[in-house]
């Protein structure tokens, strides 16, 4: 087992050519599983821990009867270790180490020495840094050295599951590549449940900053901890809200890594649809004529936003349909002009519209209140 430099980790697993290996090995062998099948590897390691790695495609493998192993490159591993003495803890011990792109702006600065979970945390002099507390919960985010974030919370266990406590981690980093507008590299994370600890570590993402995509140009990669603590609380807790602010995340991120300008108003311009599709569950494959995007739209202005939100929402409608439009009958072929300047100024107001927009639902599903219809200049 071996943590690559790159931040992947790489795991040999040697073949014993003496056993009768199931019928699933040959088909590896010969490329026969196709890309879609996954499985999970359960390890027993030496120091006495336990490891788990899921989603491993069993695809493209080393070829076993000529190596005698099948080597793994996985994107995450868990490893499980018991507490001797966990004694009798009301409250869940989680930690995080994250990495920045570049380093956003905390609200709030600690100075000399600090607790958490009980543990004094000494400092000289002062780091920026964002602090939740509350009657269930004790959070501390702190830059201990650019672009490196420190996570240590507290979860009431009456409050929150082991399941909560274990999502946190990632809430976080959802919660902060939103605001900050950048991808965010969750490294390692630790949760202590019962009478095990587990920690966790990822593979590094692709790094990514987005510019005119962003959903929060106006915050200029500043972090208020009241935006981050709702989306925190939301993206704990298994739901449809949930899924669909991870979704947005993930898809902006995608779409600013697109090559072609024609890829990035693509992605851009489906999300609303598909945004709206799952939250009202009108999925196409059940299709139902009375439903459409603007009426998708209007109810989500009406249920979330508020009547002051009607002009906002009749010019994103505007800017949707252009750009679906757009993407649906493209023109292949440009003039020398536009191959030097592929995005018009209206479709770059139309994308900055429609991210901002997005941004604007990410909160409204988190469950923040009093959303101003205030379009900033972009």
């Amino acid at each position: 087992m071996r943590w690559q430099a790159a931040g992947r980790l790489e795991v040999d697993l040697l073949v014993d050519r003496s056993v009768q290996r199931p019928p699933l090995f040959s088909e590896m062998v010969h490329g026969l599983i196709p890309a879609n099948r996954y499985s999970s590897l359960r390890l027993e390691l030496t120091d006495g821990r336990r490891a788990f790695i899921p989603a491993v495609p069993l695809a493209n493998q080393f070829d076993l009867e000529a190596h005698g192993r099948l080597t793994v490159e996985a994107p995450r591993a868990l490893f499980i270790e018991r507490i001797k003495d966990p004694g009798a803890l009301s409250r869940h011990l989680v930690s995080g180490q994250y990495q920045f792109v570049k380093t956003p702006v905390l609200p709030h600065a600690v100075t000399g020495s600090f607790s958490v979970a009980d543990r004094v945390v000494e400092k000289t002099g002062s780091m920026r840094a964002l602090q939740i507390e509350t009657r269930f919960v004790n959070l501390l985010c702190r830059v201990k050295e650019e672009p490196y974030l420190e996570v240590t919370a507290t979860m009431d266990r009456g409050r929150f599951t082991k399941e909560n406590a274990r999502r946190l981690p990632r809430a976080i980093r959802v919660a902060l590549a939103l605001l900050a507008s950048q991808e965010v590299w969750l490294m390692e994370s630790s949760v202590e449940r019962g009478r095990c600890t587990y920690i966790e570590v990822a593979k590094k993402p692709t790094p990514v900053v987005l510019t005119f995509l962003s959903m929060f140009p106006e915050l200029d990669m500043t972090v208020p901890a009241g935006l981050f603590w709702a989306l925190v609380q939301r993206l704990v807790k298994p739901s449809k809200e949930q899924w669909i602010i991870e979704r947005a995340s993930e898809h902006m991120m995608a779409a600013n890594q697109q090559p072609t300008w024609y890829g990035r108003k693509l992605m851009v311009g489906t999300w609303l649809e598909a945004a709206l599709r799952s939250y009202y569950e009108k999925p196409l494959s059940r299709p139902n004529q009375s439903w459409t995007v603007e009426k998708g739209l209007k109810d989500f202005q009406e249920h979330y936003l508020g009547s002051a939100w009607k002009a906002v929402k009749n010019d994103v409608l505007r800017s949707f349909s252009r750009i679906r439009h757009s993407t649906a009958h493209p023109d292949w072929v440009p003039t020398p002009a536009e191959r030097d300047n592929p995005a018009t100024a209206q479709e770059m107001a139309d994308l900055q519209l429609l991210s901002w927009f997005y941004g604007r639902m990410v909160l409204a599903l988190a469950g923040v209140a009093g959303l101003k219809p205030e379009v900033p200049t972009f």
